[in-house]
């Protein structure tokens, strides 16, 4: 509980020294479980697709539009736009 309280004075101290533009600035350290030396702790799981996924909701918007479905690229179509894509017969062109 003491380690809190002096890491909460530390931090308040910051502030007002940040505040007053004061020139002695310390460096920040914020510690959450682990130490740590930056504020936020930054992803390393960033997902990146390599397949576009079709939704029931992109088949919907493009029977707004009419016409073919076209994708470009690999794509996944989820089960339930496979379903209304066959329940409305709408046509799929692949390019790419």
């Amino acid at each position: 509980m003491l380690e809190l309280k002096e890491e909460f004075i530390d931090l308040l101290v910051d502030a007002l020294l940040e505040e007053k533009g004061g020139e002695e600035k310390k460096e920040k350290k914020v510690k959450f479980g682990f130490f740590l030396r930056d504020k936020f702790i930054k992803s390393h799981t960033t997902f990146r697709p390599k397949k576009r996924l079709i939704t029931e909701w992109d088949v919907k918007q493009h029977l707004e539009r009419g016409g073919e479905l076209v994708i470009t690229g690999p794509a996944i179509i989820t089960p339930l736009a496979r379903d209304l894509i066959r329940e409305k017969r709408i046509r799929i062109r692949w390019k790419g």
